[in-house]
């Protein structure tokens, strides 16, 4: 315990502090195996995506990372990303690459669902969950939700992927 956390009277669990030296050991390691992992675009990979919890990167046309996620069942997870019909909450990465194209009126500040009403923003969602479906992704199998929700917010920072990865809730 440190001496802030002594004058604090912080009440940290031996069991917590232990978990949290067992995540932050495991961080580095599950970094390489993601961006170790194969890439190729989603429908590519479908043989080979387990419907099991995990961690996903969709890079860019320079292979690039773009964008970390996590999921209990990449399967469904990856699809919905790159499902035509997905919606602001099913398809959030196209989402925010459709909010980054747009360009708002003077002022203007809509909420999802009014951008989801709004046809020049509709266009550019569109077009974003189409270059979604193109991009090549990388995914590994974790089955701890502890270790997938710290990881994300890791590999984001680590990987430079904040634009789309601001943890900002909507």
């Amino acid at each position: 315990m440190t001496s802030n956390e002594k004058q604090l009277k912080i009440p940290i669990s031996v069991e917590g502090r232990e978990k949290w030296a067992e995540l932050e050991k495991a961080l580095k390691p599950l970094l390489t195996k993601l961006w170790s992992a194969a890439s190729a675009v989603r429908l590519d990979h479908v043989p080979r995506i387990t419907k099991e919890p995990g961690i996903y990167l969709f890079v860019d046309e320079n292979l690039d990372p773009i964008y970390v996620g996590q999921t209990r069942n990449l399967r469904s997870r990856l699809a919905a990303h790159t499902r035509p019909s997905g919606s602001h909450n099913s398809a959030s990465f196209a989402f925010l690459l459709a909010k980054d194209r747009y360009t708002p009126a003077e002022g203007e500040k809509m909420t999802r669902a009014e951008l989801e009403a709004h046809p020049e923003f509709m266009k550019l969602f569109r077009q974003a969950k189409e270059d979604v479906s193109k991009m090549e992704v990388r995914f590994v199998s974790c089955a701890d939700p502890e270790l997938r929700t710290v990881f994300e917010v890791y590999a984001a920072m680590h990987l430079g992927t904040e634009k789309f990865n601001s943890f900002e809730t909507h």
